[in-house]
């Protein structure tokens, strides 16, 4: 409960008063957007399932599910869910790092101000600081709201409205959605 306390205070916080401040460790450059071709290929360590960039197309964010061993409920030795950070540079995407993941990241979305991502991932939904995640300085996860109210909901897809307010997070097994009032101080 206090790490939900602590989530909301900070999104409140960040939502009300900008006190969150994003700068991209690589200023936006013409060579974020050259390219290698017409298509490009990207090899990933895990299934890839949901893809973000930010605005200037220099950062690509992807969920990723590490594969399970056929027949055995537990995962590829080495291979990790997680949060992949990748970099569009020069005609190249590189991936850059992972953040690890304890649940089945889904879908997720970039605040409209490009400062939070917001990842669903099965059983909650966990918020990282977009700086953070990009220049792998400090931890990027700044919170995670479960919801206690439903069990196992599956909560795969999330989407926020164009003034960053309220998030939206489908619970596919639960059959609902969560409304989340990302400007409401009182969470």
């Amino acid at each position: 409960m206090s790490r939900f306390i602590n989530t909301m205070m900070f999104l409140a916080a960040a939502t009300a008063a900008g006190l969150v401040a994003y700068e991209s460790p690589l200023r936006a450059s013409p060579a974020c957007n050259e390219s290698a071709g017409p298509i490009t290929y990207v090899n990933l360590p895990a299934h890839p399932f949901g893809v973000v960039t930010t605005r200037d197309g220099c950062w690509i964010f992807v969920t990723m599910i590490a594969p399970k061993i056929p027949g055995a409920l537990s995962e590829v030795p080495g291979v990790q869910s997680g949060i992949g950070v990748l970099s569009r540079l020069g005609g190249k995407i590189t991936l850059v790092r992972m953040i690890p993941d304890k649940g089945v990241p889904g879908g997720m979305v970039l605040t409209h101000d490009g400062k939070l991502l917001v990842v669903a991932n099965g059983t909650d939904v966990e918020f990282l600081d977009v700086s953070r995640a990009i220049s792998g300085n400090g931890d990027p996860v700044v919170g995670v709201i479960e919801d206690h109210g439903i069990v196992n909901p599956q909560s795969i897809y999330v989407n926020v409205t164009a003034d960053d307010h309220f998030l939206f997070v489908s619970n596919e097994f639960a059959r609902s959605i969560t409304v989340i009032d990302l400007g409401h101080p009182e969470h």
